[in-house]
């Protein structure tokens, strides 16, 4: 998607289950939010959300068509990627930041004067002790993990250790 900027994908992700269609289940809140922040960090410029009947699929269909943990965590998810639109949108690709573990999928934008990391963990194992390197230029001493209210430091002035679960 990023190869092509004057074109404006949208994406539409699951937000269901259904056995008859061979989706054995619907997928996990954390599921559905590394699968929107995948989606945003290769270039998606808008969101769709696919159920059947959501109302009627919770109470009748239980977990395996739309769980109500699933439904209950959209709103917050909805805020974080409204959050972060106007980095996705209107910033620009940071060069010179790398991770040492391919199973982290990251973008790095530019915007309003902030650089924003964006790492999803593609896995479905959590990992621990991940390096992300950040190129040149002034850093603080620590960063902020936004949405998850703490701070990691910085190694060597230079690396973010962190664990993606």
């Amino acid at each position: 998607l990023r190869d092509y900027p004057s074109k404006s994908a949208w994406l539409v992700l699951q937000l269901f289950g259904s056995p008859a269609e061979k989706w054995p289940r619907c997928p996990t809140p954390a599921e559905e939010r590394c699968m929107t922040f995948l989606a945003l960090n290769h270039g998606a410029k808008g969101l769709v959300y696919f159920t059947y009947r959501p109302k009627t699929a919770r109470i009748e269909g239980g977990s395996k068509f739309l769980s109500e943990e699933l439904w209950q965590s959209m709103k917050e998810l909805n805020r974080q990627t409204k959050e972060m639109a106007l980095p996705y949108l209107l910033g620009k690709d940071a060069a010179g930041i790398s991770c040492n573990d391919k199973s982290i999928d990251l973008a790095a934008r530019e915007y309003n004067g902030k650089v924003y990391i964006i790492a999803c963990n593609t896995r479905d194992v959590p990992l621990d002790a991940v390096d992300i390197e950040i190129g040149s230029g002034a850093l603080p001493k620590e960063v902020a993990v936004k949405f998850e209210n703490r701070n990691v430091p910085l190694e060597n002035g230079r690396t973010v250790k962190d664990s993606f679960s």
